[in-house]
């Protein structure tokens, strides 16, 4: 997924650098989108890969699940 000036959007058919890559189990996704983990635990079983800083913020994603 790409930002433009308007929105997000996802490029399916030209090659694109990512600034960071974040790898997250499935499982702690859900405990992080729910707020059932804390920061510091999930910390350690997270692969982030590129600019640190800019793909630890993954790590404050949370979802509303209805």
């Amino acid at each position: 997924m790409t930002r433009t000036d308007s929105a997000w959007a996802l490029c399916e058919d030209e090659p694109v650098t990512a600034d960071a890559l974040v790898a997250i189990d499935e499982i702690d996704a859900w405990k992080m989108f729910t707020k059932s983990i804390d920061r510091e635990s999930l910390e350690s079983r997270v692969l982030i890969e590129g600019d640190q800083a800019f793909g630890s913020r993954v790590l404050e994603t949370v979802s509303i699940i209805a």
